[in-house]
């Protein structure tokens, strides 16, 4: 799980990096079946970081806090 977990990141990561000059709105699919509740806090948390860190990331969506 870890190893996908920073797969993941470092995607979004190389994405936002290559499109600096637009915005990047990262969503999350809340009450998905299909998502289990501890990935979704896991995607939610990374989300929170990346939109922190660049100015140009946005968020949609968010698990028990505010949406950006």
């Amino acid at each position: 799980v870890s190893d996908s977990v920073k797969a993941f990141r470092e995607c979004l990561v190389e994405y936002i990096k290559e499109n600096q000059d637009r915005p990047v709105i990262l969503s999350l699919n809340e009450d998905d079946d299909y998502i289990l509740y501890r990935d979704e806090v896991m995607v939610q948390e990374i989300f929170n970081e990346l939109a922190g860190n660049y100015s140009n990331v946005y968020m949609k969506g968010s698990v028990g806090g505010e949406e950006k």
